[in-house]
């Protein structure tokens, strides 16, 4: 669902470049980048206690409103809100290629997905932070960002996919509850 909304906000920002429609896309593209880092620490670190998974989301929500309240009743800065995003991601990428490295190792093909996925995605930022003016009036770097970014994103719901179908099967082979730690 945060992407979903993620990608209407960009939508409407593009068609309709408008100060309350530019929030929306800034404010949006955190909430889901906040929200992937909090489904991150759950998944990776399989925090299944409603108390702590609770804890975590307040923590994460407070980042974000931190966020929002500067962006709005400061200044609007765009490099601190570049700076804010990007970090964000590269703490996503971080918890998910350090899950992946020991699987990796141990044979589970499939894990070296968030790796790849992690150098796309960082290849395909580049091209926000080093923007340049659009080719023949029309093509920019921030067009074929988000260009890049359909297939990549594809690329990791596959994943999700894959490590769902691995955790499922893990837990019918040793008869876990949907509720214990593996």
């Amino acid at each position: 669902m945060f992407g979903i909304n993620t990608w209407i906000w960009s939508i409407i920002f593009h068609t309709r470049d408008l100060p309350w429609s530019e929030k929306g896309d800034y404010f949006s593209a955190a909430a889901g980048v906040l929200y992937s880092v909090f489904y991150s620490i759950i998944r990776i670190f399989h925090i299944r206690q409603r108390r702590k998974r609770v804890a975590i989301g307040l923590m994460i929500l407070l980042f974000f409103i931190c966020h929002v309240s500067y962006l709005s009743f400061w200044k609007f800065d765009y490099g601190y809100n570049m700076v804010f995003v990007v970090t964000s991601g590269l703490v996503f990428n971080a918890l998910w290629v350090s899950w992946a490295i020991p699987r990796i190792k141990a044979g589970r093909t499939y894990a070296k997905m968030p790796v790849i996925w992690a150098i796309l995605m960082t290849l395909a930022l580049s091209l926000e932070l080093f923007d340049f003016a659009p080719w023949f009036g029309v093509l920019d770097a921030h067009a074929l960002w988000h260009l890049a970014t359909i297939r990549i994103i594809g690329m990791w719901y596959e994943f999700l996919l894959e490590d769902a179908r691995w955790d499922a099967r893990m837990r019918l082979n040793y008869n876990i509850a949907p509720g214990k730690k593996s």
